[in-house]
Parts: C-alpha cells; structure tokens; sequence
C-alpha cells in the first residue's frame, strides 16, 4: 500500500517525473559587500529598515531565511513570464556548423537575435515560465518603470506600508525583499502589516478551494453594502490574529452605516425648516450651502467639541501605530454613543447650533473615510463641498475647542440620566411610562435645574424635584452616583411592590447558588494551580461581576420593604 498524489482540482493520479530546474543561488556572495541574497535579505530586517508588525512574525521569518535553500524558480505550466534561457538549435540549415558551446543555455534580459557562438538565427527559448512569487516579487517596482528611472519610482519606492496575511510571509513578503535588495540595492517598504485569516463562525478557514467556507464578498455587498463589509473586516481584527467573518455580524454595521446617513439627515433637516413645514424633503433637496461659525453657547456644544478633540488625537494615534481595529471601534462609539445617542438628542430641545452640529458631523465623515469610504463620500457631498473627502485633509486638534470644566459637568448629566434608565431596566418599569424622580445634590444642584429639561426628555420623567437635601421616600429606589448625585425614584404606584419583590428575591437565591458554586471551585487548589492562566481569572471574574449583581439586588430588596 502506498500513498497516490491526486491533482487537487480533477482528482487525477499525478505521476512524479525527474526534469531540469532552474534555481536562484542564494549563499553565493556577490558586489563590493561580497553579501549573499540570504544575508541582505536578513540585514534589512534585523537592523530595522523593514520592521514587520506583529513583531512576534520576525522570528517566522529569520527562521525561513536563515534555513533557505537554492529558490527553484522554474515552473511547467502554460501561463506566466517565460524564462529568459535559450538554446541553440543547430545551424546545419545555414549551411554552417554548431560548435561545442552551442550546446550550452544562454541567459540575458533582451531576445538574442543569433546564437553568439555559431551565429545560427534557429534559437529556441526554453519552455518554462518563472515561479509566481519571482513575478510577484518584482511587484514594488516593476510597476513604476522598472529599470527605467522614472518619476514614479523615484517618488513612490520604497513604499511606506505593506499589508497583507501572515501566511504568506515567506512566499511573497521574504521574495519581495529578496528581489528589491538585489535589484535596486534599497528596501521596498519600510513596514509589513500582517493581518489574520479570514475564517467562518465555526473557526475554518474560508478557501477557494472549499467554497463551503466562503462568504461571497459580492452577495453581501449587494445585501448590506461595501462599507459594512469593510467595518465587518477592520473592527476586532488585530494584527496577525484571525477573524471570524458571518452574515449576522456584517449586517450589524449596516445598521451603523444607516446611523450615520440618519445623523447626516438630521443636520440638513435642521436648515431646511421651510422645506419641513411644506413636507417637500427628498434626499437630494437636501444640502448645506454655506459653512456655519462654530460658536459654542450650550454646555452639550462645549462637551461635544471637547470629546471630539480627544477623538481626533485617539483615532490619528492608533492609526499610526496601526491599530486599525481600536481607531474603528473608538469612532464607532463616539458617533452612536456620543454623537447620535447624547448630543443630537439634546439638541432636538435645546436652541440648535448648527456651526457645531456640522463641524462634528463633518469631523466624524473625514475620520470614517478610511473604514467606509463610499457613505461618506455621499454624504460629504450632500453637506455641500465641492472637493473629494479624500483629498480632504485628515481632522488636526482644535485646542480652542476644548473645554475641561464643561465637560466634567456634561457628564453628570449624562450619568445621572444612565443611572435612572437602569434603576428603570433593572425595575422592570416600561421604557416609556413617565415617572416622578427625585435628585439631591448639593454640588451640582444649579446644573441640574439648568438641564431639567433634556434630562426630564432623555430619562422620561413626568417630574422631577431638585433639593439640597434627602427626603424621607418609601418604597423608592435609590442609586448613587460617582459624581455624588443621590437618586430616588418613588414606587408608590409605580410597580408591584410585593410582586417584584418576590422576583428579586428568586433571582438573589439564584445568584447565591451561583456565587457560591464559583467560590468554591477558586478555593479548589486543584483546580487553580493545573487550569490555564485565563480560564482561572475569567471564573475570578465572573465572581466578582456576580458579587457586584447580589449586592445591587439586595440593596433593591431593601429599598422595596415596607
């Protein structure tokens, strides 16, 4: 019994046959450095001209250098760059005859037009074609002209960045390096990004070869658009890890796309007002002709442009240290959660700026435009600019829109109404009943009546008292807060007081047993010492986070006694 290598596409038996091959020499040392192709290869890397991210992946490729071999670049199949060999065939035809070193192969860049030992025109190139990682690894510089010197090679090579998996490390990245330093003696590109593998939500690798794996890039982009698919690829992937790419999860980031085409729409609705009243509005009515001044009046404006500042600087820093994912995340949650979620709500009762409403909106389409750069370049035109966002310049820092104190007051705000929606999400009280809040507050109680109305809006109160000092309320829930805003929330008939009781305590016992399960397995000395590192702080963890519920949910308990 023995082993039968199949063709991988038609399962046809393949026979293996001795043939002459063509190699590289890489240990042959050449030039005034008198260094072989392995050596400048291996230089490049280990004195930091070219630094390869991670940096974990530069031991992957000293290990293939340093272990490589005479590269076979010979290849027997139809299509590709035909070797630059040929052969005498004989020149009995010409009436002369061959001489013994015909019968040697000649190598050159340009077709000989005779043989240059018998002077026969009856040459034959030899039939292989170059390997394809020879051809591609001309790739940084055949483009520009190569061996041409033209101005695109001079302004264009090397390169800055070079991204693509880390599995092919040796085949195309090692080449490229291997081919530059020889033929132009300069590196092709100062920084290799490698990415992970795309793979499916079981953890396969998708492959053309097993289709069953694949997600087709077309379907989904007919389905939920390009930049969806785009934010699906870049956000949680990080560098040389692999991802795991599924429907459900691209078509999370549509509704983000959406979001953001819904924030651009409420800035041009909010100048189009005559055409609101006259319900004449389409998509391509709207647009804004002229830029707003940007002066801030309200606390909201002086918050938003203070956290917009923070994110230009977050956002331009993890790009550059090409932290790709965590720049998408942080502008993903400062446009939903900040953006959208906070500012544009408050400003839908509060007197409009519109200065500063678009230059935030604007400053969020510039740092987007490298994740989704189609919906932005839409709308960018839609707010009225007549240049390309991508000729745009990238957001600099504006100190003068920063503002400390304000922001640390916005987001009393913004905790005090996070704090009622939770007292009403863990209460089990409708999301849109309007209930009677009490704060107290003796720091913060001006700010507060100065923001009764967005916070009366935001939380959903049909009132709201603002005193110095804490009244006796029972039953009430009770919250406090980081910023020292005490909270109550009268439950007189609000709630089934014995009702939820009852729920609580159920769900305390539950959360008990369950606690009580974790401590013992930590205090379980077997289980700590031969357990992985974070399996065991994850079930630490979990502990804590369910210590942290007990105690919300015994002080609920507390407050609902008569």
């Amino acid at each position: 019994m023995h082993n039968i290598s199949l063709c991988y596409r038609c399962d046809t038996p393949v026979e293996p046959l001795v043939s002459k091959q063509w190699f590289i020499a890489v240990d042959k040392k050449f030039g005034k450095a008198k260094k072989s192709l392995k050596q400048l290869s291996l230089d490049v890397v280990k004195n930091g001209k070219i630094e390869i991210l991670p940096r974990r992946f530069e031991k992957t490729y000293f290990h293939w250098m340093e272990n490589l071999h005479d590269w076979c670049i010979s290849r027997q199949i139809w299509f590709g760059h035909q070797i630059p060999v040929w052969y005498c065939v004989g020149n009995e035809k010409e009436g002369g005859a061959c001489k013994l070193e015909c019968k040697k192969p000649f190598v050159q860049v340009e077709a000989p037009k005779k043989c240059p030992h018998c002077g026969s025109k009856n040459l034959q190139q030899d039939p292989d074609t170059l390997d394809t990682w020879f051809s591609s690894g001309l790739w940084t510089f055949s483009t520009l002209g190569w061996p041409k010197k033209t101005k695109d090679l001079e302004y264009f090579h090397p390169t800055s960045v070079l991204e693509t998996g880390y599995d092919i490390l040796f085949f195309w990245i090692a080449r490229m390096i291997l081919m530059t330093t020889y033929a132009l003696d300069e590196i092709p590109f100062k920084y290799v990004y490698l990415h992970g593998l795309v793979r499916t939500r079981e953890g396969k690798k998708m492959s053309k070869s097993d289709p069953a794996t694949c997600i087709d890039p077309l379907d989904m982009i007919a389905k939920y658009g390009a930049d969806a698919l785009r934010l699906s690829m870049v956000i949680g992937a990080t560098p040389g890890n692999d991802i795991r790419l599924y429907e459900e999860k691209i078509a999370g980031f549509r509704n983000f796309v959406n979001k953001i085409w819904n924030a651009t729409r409420f800035a041009l609705l909010a100048q189009n007002e005559l055409l609101i009243k006259k319900r004449a509005i389409s998509n391509r009515a709207l647009s804004i002709k002229k830029p707003h001044q940007i002066k801030p009046r309200t606390l909201a404006d002086k918050w938003i442009l203070t956290r917009t500042q923070q994110i230009i600087k977050e956002v331009t820093d993890d790009i550059e240290q090409f932290r790709f994912s965590d720049a998408g995340m942080k502008i993903y949650d400062f446009t939903w959660g900040e953006y959208c979620a906070w500012y544009l709500e408050i400003a839908k009762g509060e007197s409009q700026n519109l200065g500063v409403l678009n230059y935030v909106l604007e400053t969020i389409l510039a740092l987007l435009h490298p994740f989704v750069p189609y919906v932005t370049e839409t709308l960018w035109e839609k707010l009225g600019k007549k240049n390309l966002l991508i000729s745009h310049s990238w957001p600099t820092v504006q100190k003068k829109f920063i503002f400390p104190k304000e922001t640390a007051a916005m987001s009393v705000v913004i905790n005090t109404v996070t704090a009622i929606r939770n007292l009403r999400h863990e209460s089990k009280i409708e999301p849109a009943k309007k209930i009677h809040a009490i704060f107290v507050s003796k720091k913060w109680q001006k700010l507060l009546e100065e923001k009764r109305e967005p916070i009366m809006r935001l939380a959903k109160l049909g009132e709201l008292e603002i005193l110095s000092q804490a009244p006796h309320v029972h039953p009430a829930l009770t919250h406090y807060t980081d910023d020292g805003v005490e909270i109550f929330i009268p439950l007189a008939g609000l709630i089934d007081i014995d009702a939820e009781q009852k729920r609580l305590t159920n769900e305390k016992e539950q959360l008990e047993q369950y606690a009580a399960s974790l401590q013992t397995k930590l205090a379980n000395e077997h289980f700590t010492s031969r357990a992985p590192k974070e399996i065991v702080e994850t079930e630490r963890v979990k502990l804590k986070t369910a210590k942290g519920k007990l105690s919300a949910i015994t002080l609920q308990i507390k407050n609902l006694e008569k």
